[in-house]
């Protein structure tokens, strides 16, 4: 039995008029009507939102204005269909209200045509490792001070600049697109059709691009080769880390692998080198909680503790706390594992409990060297 909602079953009957049906809707959602029948984005607009993705949350874009992207929906109050397209056009977006008949038809007219419609054609082509993301824009920088290691990395970077292979264009381009997209870790997840590479933004892991199995093992490979880890070892869990510059923004990336069922599974972090050098106000707290904060780091002694899940700020919070506390006056020792920012006139602790250095033995040494 086909579902319709009230509004197309009294419209479809003539039970009510267009105009007072849309401006029933329009009192009540708070979101103004447009008429897709006359809507004609032009190419640039509807390539922002690939023709499935249009289809599926049934919306239909109309114009870039002031930097925001206005775009006509059946359900402008599903959430999740709006954060899916706001997550996909990278922009803020102004909703506008249709029916459903006229979005469907505007859909079919417009990307139908064949010349807009490159951004369903992007799609599989994103799906086939032709990504858009320039790679040379993107710089990888060695941690490490093993020559071999740097060696390596200056080989990558001349392929990238001039004849990059798939595997390093992929990597590039997937550690660009999460970089726009302002990730805080991408995922390279082998599954047993292919491989996934997944973003988590804003706490939520979201699908990024699909790779087919026979380039699980490059891609893996290149990335423990940036990393400086044994590209030979795929028997248990590796860590390390590079940097990669892009634009003149620096991100530290930390790798981390994991032998599972159909290979080796790769997460990077992606660390921010200035956020740790964010203020109190800028983490956007509400005014209350931010006064309770700056409350117990100006007590004399105490302990606060910072809990969430992952990709929920706990690091940023505890590196503006630290960064709120530094002056000449006070001597600050931190314990880490690993020291994920820098910060300038902090003694901070990379633990290494192969070399002995545990939390432990470090509270026990802090106690010696005079903390205030």
């Amino acid at each position: 039995m086909k579902r319709k909602k009230l509004g197309e079953l009294l419209l479809e009957r003539s039970l009510v008029g267009k105009e007072q049906l849309a401006s029933a809707l329009e009192e009540v959602t708070h979101i103004p009507y447009v008429d897709c029948a006359s809507v004609r984005p032009d190419a640039a607009t509807l390539s922002l939102i690939p023709r499935g993705l249009a289809v599926k949350c049934e919306a239909i874009p109309i114009e870039t204005k002031n930097k925001e992207l206005v775009i006509a929906m059946t359900e402008p109050q599903n959430l999740a269909s709006v954060d899916e397209i706001k997550f996909t056009v990278g922009m803020n977006i102004s909703l506008r209200l249709g029916f459903r008949s006229e979005i469907l038809a505007a859909i079919e007219r417009c990307y139908g045509k064949g010349e807009p419609s490159s951004a369903a054609a992007a799609a599989p082509a994103a799906e086939n490792g032709q990504g858009t993301e320039p790679t040379g824009a993107i710089e990888f920088i060695s941690t490490s001070a093993r020559q071999a290691n740097r060696e390596a990395m200056q080989e990558i970077q001349a392929e990238l600049a001039h004849r990059p292979t798939p595997a390093v264009r992929i990597v590039s381009e997937m550690i660009a697109a999460a970089l726009k997209k302002n990730a805080s870790d991408l995922h390279l997840e082998p599954q047993a059709t292919g491989v996934v590479g997944r973003i988590r933004v804003d706490g939520l892991l979201r699908d990024l691009r699909r790779e087919p199995r026979t380039m699980q093992n490059a891609l893996t490979s290149r990335i423990k080769i940036l990393a400086d880890m044994d590209i030979a070892e795929r028997r248990i869990p590796q860590d390390g880390r590079f940097l990669v510059r892009m634009g003149t923004k620096q991100i530290e990336v930390r790798v981390s692998t994991l032998p599972t069922q159909y290979g080796e599974k790769v997460v990077m972090r992606l660390l921010n080198t200035d956020a740790g050098l964010l203020q109190l106000a800028e983490l956007k707290m509400p005014e209350q909680v931010e006064a309770s904060l700056r409350e117990v780091l100006s007590q004399p002694q105490g302990l606060a503790l910072v809990t969430g899940p992952t990709g929920s700020g706990k690091s940023t919070t505890l590196y503006c706390a630290l960064n709120f506390l530094r002056r000449p006056s006070v001597n600050i020792v931190t314990v880490e594992d690993p020291v994920e920012y820098v910060l300038p006139g902090i003694n901070q602790v990379h633990v290494n409990n192969r070399a002995g250095l545990t939390f432990a033995s470090c509270l026990r040494s802090i106690l010696r060297q005079d903390p205030t």
